[in-house]
């Protein structure tokens, strides 16, 4: 459910950021007269929802295909319609790789501080089908059991 939530949020995001950057670049070249303030307004509510979507999914990939959908839109629309449409798929080009980083898989992310998830995701990606089973059997690692088994040895010779 966050996920979608999230590419809900990165959906809006994407949508307004082009249109702020539609709004600027179409007002640097005559097409649109005075879009400064909605242009701040758009690019502080693309901003705010971009960062929930994050928030939501910090290591969700699938938050810059909205992005790059839009992208792919503006090079169209520069390509058969007006050329300043060339400026705001660069625009959002930048928008896309910046997303893709952002959303990055690292173990030093600042947005995965969790120390636990990230040992347990290294254990399971180290361990043995049957140590994956077992794992998921008990919920319990196969290292857990033996030392359980050790300390209860350890109790009976005592």
């Amino acid at each position: 459910m966050k996920n979608a939530l999230a590419f809900v949020f990165a959906c809006a995001s994407a949508y307004v950021f082009s249109f702020a950057i539609d709004c600027l670049v179409g007002g640097m070249f005559g097409i649109y007269s005075k879009t400064a303030f909605p242009v701040a307004t758009w690019i502080v509510i693309a901003t705010i929802t971009g960062f929930v979507a994050l928030r939501l999914a910090p290591q969700g990939r699938f938050l810059v295909l909205p992005s790059v959908l839009i992208t792919l839109l503006a090079l169209f629309s520069g390509i058969v319609g007006r050329r300043y449409s060339l400026i705001v798929a660069a625009v959002m080009l930048a928008h896309s790789a910046g997303v893709w980083l952002m959303t990055a898989r690292s173990n030093d992310s600042p947005m995965s501080n969790d120390k636990d998830d990230r040992e347990l995701r290294a254990v399971v990606h180290a361990e043995t089908p049957e140590a994956k089973a077992f794992r998921v059997l008990t919920g319990k690692t196969l290292a857990e059991f033996e030392a359980e088994k050790r300390s209860g040895e350890h109790r009976r010779n005592d």
